[in-house]
């Protein structure tokens, strides 16, 4: 089938604060399910480790947090073993951290939670923050507060937005996140997903 996902990205404005990306995504085939480049995010998207990985998991997630997963494994398969990985998780009005031991017993600990209750994703990227990586993933479903955003050029730390089966405004406001962080936002429609993962259990 025809690869739908777009992904857009925008580059920071040259005023020196923060680190700008490399290169600007652009549209593209990869498969957010399947590992990409090397040291990459939903199949080309490049970043720099220690990465702490941000997922909403809030009630509106719903179905789509196992897919949220799903991308994060793909991506962790592209790094190092040394490479330092956290999960973040804003669940049931809270902040679930996972920073030890294996990447696939984070995952694991992650995968036992049911999305539930309101996700608190500002607290969950402060949480984040404070693990001082280089960059910072957020695969969520809904708005962050333009704050957060700010905290993260602040810091200097990479960002980058990934959208899951988001309304048009709630991508609309995830790109406006995402260049205010000076980093790349890309969004999958819940028919992208559908195919995407059709597509990744094909051998």
């Amino acid at each position: 089938g025809v690869m739908l996902a777009i992904v857009m990205a925008t580059r920071a404005g040259g005023d020196g604060g923060g680190k700008t990306p490399d290169q600007t995504p652009t549209a593209t085939e990869v498969n957010p399910f399947v590992a990409g480049a090397p040291s990459t995010v939903a199949g080309d998207i490049k970043i720099t480790t220690p990465v702490v990985y941000c997922i909403e998991a809030g009630r509106s997630m719903g179905g789509f947090y196992g897919d949220a997963l799903d991308m994060v494994e793909a991506s962790t398969k592209t790094l190092g073993l040394r490479d330092r990985v956290s999960i973040v998780v804003a669940w049931d009005d809270n902040v679930r951290s996972f920073e030890s031991g294996s990447v696939a017993s984070m995952l694991a600990e992650a995968k036992a939670l049911d999305p539930e209750g309101t996700s608190p994703m500002a607290d969950a990227i402060d949480e984040a923050l404070a693990m001082t990586p280089e960059t910072i993933v957020i695969l969520t479903r809904q708005g962050v507060a333009l704050s957060a955003a700010e905290a993260i050029k602040a810091e200097g730390v990479d960002v980058v937005v990934i959208v899951l089966d988001g309304i048009a405004s709630i991508d609309s406001e995830m790109q406006t996140f995402a260049k205010a962080a000076g980093g790349a936002c890309c969004s999958y429609t819940s028919a992208d997903i559908e195919e995407l993962q059709d597509q990744a259990d094909k051998p």
